[in-house]
């Protein structure tokens, strides 16, 4: 689990496995990650969401064709759980010394206000 505290909204993101591979790759963010927009919308009306994205890791580390699979809280949340997925960079996932694709890996990017 990944966890930042930007302006005093905490932001969460868990990085599960891929249900179609047997072993789950360890997905390594690299650094600077980019900074989740918690839209102002919601942040108004003291809402909090939860998204659900999957997307394709490259074998060059970077996400590809991102789709939301589950949401709850709010639309204004899905944009901002796609667009913060689609700026993740990951280390490549090897697999005998090889870097692979890894395809429909979900994550799940929680929105929540700092309390």
């Amino acid at each position: 689990m990944l966890k930042v505290r930007s302006a005093g909204i905490l932001v969460l993101m868990l990085v599960a496995g891929c249900a179609s591979e047997p072993a789950k790759p360890v997905l390594v963010p690299l650094q600077p990650m980019p900074r989740l927009r918690y839209p102002l919308a919601m942040l108004q009306q003291g809402r909090e969401g939860d998204v659900t994205v999957e997307c394709t890791i490259t074998t060059t580390g970077t996400t590809k064709d991102c789709v939301v699979s589950r949401s709850a809280g709010g639309v204004a949340f899905i944009q901002a759980a796609i667009d913060f997925e689609s700026q993740m960079r990951f280390e490549p996932v090897l697999q005998d010394g090889v870097a692979v694709e890894v395809p429909h890996h979900a994550f799940q990017v929680a929105f929540r206000l700092g309390r």
